[in-house]
């Protein structure tokens, strides 16, 4: 099929071409923002935002959205989410480091690392990772935007780029995603799938050069190409838990 050009704006790059399901998007927590893959009809649309609240727009009835981001925050000690534990489960061997432990809310609402480190580990009986407090604000963003907005609860659903691999190919990727060889490994797979991901790949790399974006543009690409089929996705567990603000604490990925 002909593909019209890539139409370029500062932050966001469209390419037609193809054909999907349902609106469709992937969204992934960048060092410079979020990173967003957007599928409709024939369209590939991508770009960065520097706020998660920018996307509400896309995010309709209409649209479902897959996040890389903990949603469902525990506020006691119960253990390790259960979603996580199975996640790791299904990435091993090779792939566990990916998922990340997930602090308490009341450390994700701590001013500074040293203090969220001490009530997680009173909370949650362990402390905070410096790797984790990384993302602790992108994980309060979403909290915060889904206690304002309880509309998109549902619509906006956590997932793992790594876990969706894992579902498509039938095993966990065997390099890691920032190397050649895993940008390559995980562009084979989606190919199988959306046979135009390569090129949506490759026109969203020449726009976002930053080398750091490009393993986001691939998270973000499976995210939104497993969302295409909502009805298709399954809960990880079966039967979540929800934490005290009724937030699922589970992790969406394709099914067989």
């Amino acid at each position: 099929m002909r593909r019209s050009p890539a139409r370029h704006t500062d932050r966001t790059i469209t390419v037609e071409g193809g054909h999907h399901t349902v609106a469709a998007m992937g969204i992934d927590g960048s060092r410079h923002g979020w990173f967003y893959c957007f599928l409709d009809g024939g369209r590939f649309d991508c770009g960065l935002a520097t706020r998660l609240e920018s996307l509400l727009p896309r995010m309709d009835a209409n649209t479902c959205t897959l996040v890389d981001i903990p949603i469902g925050l525990p506020e006691r000690n119960t253990g390790p989410r259960a979603c996580d534990t199975a996640a790791r489960r299904m990435l091993s061997p090779g792939r566990t480091a990916s998922v990340f432990p997930v602090p308490c809310r009341q450390a994700v609402y701590a001013d500074c690392y040293e203090e969220a480190s001490r009530i997680n580990r009173s909370v949650l009986g362990r402390s905070l990772s410096r790797q984790s407090w990384a993302i602790v604000p992108k994980i309060r963003e979403t909290d915060e935007l889904l206690e304002r907005h309880p509309g998109i609860r549902g619509r906006m659903r956590e997932s793992h780029p790594e876990l969706c691999f894992r579902a498509l190919s039938g095993q966990p990727m065997r390099t890691g995603k920032r190397t050649p060889d895993g940008v390559h490994e995980r562009l084979a797979v989606l190919a199988t799938i959306v046979p135009d991901a390569p090129a949506y790949f490759a026109a969203a790399a020449r726009h976002h050069t930053r080398a750091s974006v490009r393993d986001d543009i691939i998270d973000a690409l499976v995210l939104a190409i497993c969302a295409r089929h909502p009805a298709g996705l399954r809960s990880l567990p079966s039967e979540p838990l929800r934490d005290a603000h009724g937030l699922p604490m589970a992790i969406a990925y394709p099914g067989a």
